[in-house]
């Protein structure tokens, strides 16, 4: 739930909220001018900061691209990699069969 509350509002209660938002992560208020649709936020720096540093670690702006953990970069080319799989999967199914066909024909 988002907390809102009016500029003059706001300002009469600085002290509570600043407390409120520095004293929990996270938290935020709105303020807003009551005959106007734009807003502004009140949020700790700290969580500020935090957000800021997520942001450019998503966007790869902090000198390091955002990657899952367990993925791998690739150093071939991917159509490459695709061709030997299926090679290696068609090699794999052959022997298979032969098998398959195999102990079909001493049954026999």
């Amino acid at each position: 739930m988002r907390d809102r509350r009016t500029i003059s509002t706001a300002r009469k209660q600085l002290f509570e909220l600043f407390d409120r938002v520095t004293g929990n992560e996270g938290e935020r208020v709105v303020i807003a001018r009551r005959t106007s649709s734009k807003e502004a936020v009140l949020i700790a720096k700290d969580y500020l900061d935090h957000l800021e540093t997520a942001s450019r670690r998503f966007a790869g702006d902090a000198g390091q691209t955002f990657s899952l953990f367990g993925s791998a970069t690739l150093t071939t080319p991917a159509d490459e990699v695709l061709r030997a799989t299926r090679r290696e999967q068609a090699r794999l199914r052959a022997r298979k069969e032969q098998r398959l066909h195999g102990t079909r024909q001493r049954r026999t």
